[in-house]
């Protein structure tokens, strides 16, 4: 079997030794230098939060190589997503709860890319979710949940659509829209916009 290159990237070389000390037991993997990361068909990214530093990071890996990202962080919130995923993270672990094992499963499933982009979103917030221990997990699920009206305007959010163009595309006004968001959140407990769009792709209603 063909080895797969693996970068790791972090501001912290103990944490960067301490991974790769993992990865060394899988000898499918060849470690390359963080400085080598264009060589990498994955870069691991560890980090305490998605802060300005890790999207630093996570940016120089994506403009500097063409590698696929596996994120291990201690924090993540659910509007954190976007962002990393412009950044091509594909897969997204706890740092407490680390093993060799999810580590490996994670980085084949980055080697695999075996989520379609329309997918991406859903399946972070998933093991987002996971990693947290539910904490975002809203009460209830389900497609009729959602009313056409709710539907209509976190289609357009998933879009970027702000408030003003959601108004004006669907015909209702800027108050309208903002107190179909704002009873959606509060109906299903949901934290914000992204979350609420997290939550309909992965119901099934967009």
């Amino acid at each position: 079997m063909e080895q797969a290159t693996v970068a790791v990237c972090s501001t912290d070389p103990f944490v960067v030794l301490g991974i790769e000390h993992l990865l060394r037991a899988d000898s499918t993997y060849t470690i390359v230098p963080a400085e080598g990361s264009r060589e990498a068909r994955v870069a691991v990214v560890v980090a305490d939060e998605v802060d300005d530093e890790t999207l630093m990071l996570l940016s120089h890996v994506a403009r500097s190589s063409a590698a696929v990202v596996v994120l291990i962080v201690d924090r993540l919130e659910s509007d954190d997503l976007a962002r990393i995923v412009e950044c091509r993270v594909v897969s997204v672990l706890a740092r407490s709860s680390v093993t060799t094992d999810n580590l490996r499963a994670a980085l084949d499933q980055a080697l695999a890319e075996r989520y379609p982009k329309d997918d991406l979103l859903t399946q972070l917030m998933n093991q987002l979710e996971r990693s947290s221990g539910g904490a975002l997990q809203p009460k209830a699920s389900g497609p009729s949940l959602l009313s056409p009206r709710e539907r209509d305007v976190l289609k357009l959010l998933a879009d970027g659509l702000d408030t003003v163009e959601i108004a004006v595309m669907l015909a209702y006004s800027e108050r309208t829209i903002k107190n179909i968001v704002h009873g959606l959140l509060n109906r299903l407990e949901l934290r914000n916009r992204a979350h609420a769009v997290a939550f309909a792709m992965r119901v099934g209603a967009l």
